[in-house]
């Protein structure tokens, strides 16, 4: 790993559990050589607003980026490699600029509950997806997949599609 300027490019093969937790770093560029972000990972690093995740990583863990609060989730590309989105992992991060929208790609198997709870993002985009998604969810649960919210719409690959989401309730 090299630090410059509060900028953190990873030459390693992983990132560790709460590694960056409450850090002050600014950017992150992670390296298609790293396939898991840990828990916590980059939770409440407050001053990270910058976040380039290259093909590679199949996993975003839980808390991973909750906090975040200077983090613009609409300038995160999530890559064609991902299938995993860990329960809370962008929990918080509120800077989203309204009328955005997060595009999941087909690799996307799972998403856990609260994944993007409390944020300013108004649209979800599954229209690249073309199998089932799990989704951890209570709808009851403060951190319920959409609970405090601003998601207005979700649009899939056409409107014919019957059972995109396996939701498992608590």
């Amino acid at each position: 790993m090299e630090e410059k300027n509060k900028s953190i490019i990873f030459k390693s093969s992983n990132i560790n559990n709460s590694e960056f937790k409450d850090s002050n770093i600014e950017e992150v560029i992670i390296p298609s050589s790293i396939t898991k972000i840990e828990p916590e990972a980059f939770k409440n690093a407050k001053k990270l607003n910058k976040v380039v995740i290259n093909e590679g990583i199949d996993s975003i863990d839980d808390y991973a980026f909750a906090g975040c609060e200077s983090l613009d989730l609409e300038t995160i590309t999530l890559p064609n490699s991902l299938e995993n989105i860990g329960k809370c992992a962008f929990k918080d991060c509120n800077k989203i600029c309204k009328n955005s929208t997060i595009k999941l790609q087909n690799s996307i198997k799972h998403i856990g509950n609260g994944a993007f709870s409390n944020s300013n993002i108004e649209t979800l985009n599954l229209e690249d997806i073309d199998h089932v998604i799990e989704i951890d969810s209570n709808p009851l649960s403060e951190v319920g997949f959409l609970s405090k919210n601003s998601i207005k719409r979700i649009t899939f690959v056409d409107e014919t599609i019957n059972h995109i989401f396996s939701l498992n309730k608590y």
